[in-house]
């Protein structure tokens, strides 16, 4: 499970270098004011060398809301597809739990675009007098740079972060919102079981995760089938969890050999329950399956879990 962190990190760094690489050849306009701003400087033309240097300033200032919107673009992209995957779970967190809330990408897009068209105006009316013409050619160049990088975006709230959206904007269905939310608990049960100190338990909670992923990476590729795994979605997958931290959290002290029989054949029974979910996706063999998950019921309903 740390291996899709890691691939979304890079995901995040690719997006970033494709949309920064947009910029092109707006990235040479400071490097253009040099020419006329050191001709202006030991010319003596104080107005044109202050046009030269407002130029150079609006480039430059540019530029860098330019980047700074590209880049923040990538993560909102980037947060955005995170609450899809993770859906309401996201919604019981506390407030501290977020992420930093960034910069808009939208307001520093046009801070730069507005920027540009001040340095372009500067730069142009350093040959040209007619003041229409001037801003012509800064709408122009405006309108390309717009087009090149892509137009502001407002979609995100000016005040709300992805992370703190209303459940509205959420997906409705309950299955496909428990299928957002399964791949976190797998990573949990995954999280508890490598804490673990005896080793048989340990492989034994493996077992469970690896069943448990299986089924949900079928579910991701047919979602067609959820409705054959709503007792796995909602009801037992919850159930592993519950039980497995439960156990890890007991010291070793009180943890007595009936007790650890009786998790250990918990264990067996989740992970055969998991594989015949599996198997019920792939062949439809609901008969077996259900009576599979009649014995998990009983059996955890006398642990107190259900």
């Amino acid at each position: 499970m740390s291996g899709k962190n890691i691939s979304g990190d890079k995901a995040l760094k690719r997006a970033r270098r494709r949309r920064l690489s947009r910029i092109g050849m707006i990235s040479v306009l400071p490097y253009l004011t040099f020419a006329p701003l050191f001709s202006n400087l030991f010319g003596g033309n104080l107005i044109n060398l202050s046009l030269s240097i407002g130029a150079l300033i609006g480039f430059s200032y540019a530029l860098f809301e330019l980047r700074q919107g590209l880049r923040l673009e990538a993560e909102e992209d980037h947060a955005e597809s995170l609450e899809a995957r993770q859906g309401q779970e996201q919604q019981g967190r506390a407030q501290t739990d977020h992420p930093p809330r960034p910069v808009r990408s939208g307001l520093a897009k046009v801070r730069g675009l507005l920027a540009l068209g001040a340095g372009i105006a500067a730069f142009a009316y350093m040959g040209e007098s007619n003041l229409l013409t001037v801003v012509g050619i800064a709408a122009l160049t405006v309108g390309a740079a717009t087009f090149a990088i892509g137009p502001p975006r407002f979609s995100l709230s000016l005040t709300t972060h992805p992370f703190e959206r209303k459940p509205e904007a959420l997906p409705k269905r309950p299955l496909e919102l428990a299928l957002q939310q399964a791949e976190g608990k797998i990573q949990q049960i995954a999280t508890t079981a490598s804490q673990m100190r005896d080793g048989q338990l340990r492989a034994q909670v493996f077992g469970v995760h690896d069943a448990a992923w299986a089924v949900v990476e079928e579910l991701q590729r047919d979602k067609a089938d959820l409705p054959k795994a709503r007792r796995f979605l909602v009801t037992y997958l919850d159930g592993a969890v519950k039980i497995v931290c439960a156990y890890a959290g007991q010291s070793d002290a009180y943890v007595s050999a009936q007790m650890r029989e009786k998790f250990s054949d918990t264990l067996v029974t989740l992970e055969t329950t998991f594989i015949a979910q599996l198997k019920k996706l792939r062949d439809d063999d609901a008969m077996d399956l259900d009576i599979q998950m009649d014995v998990l019921d009983a059996q955890m309903k006398g642990e107190g879990v259900l």
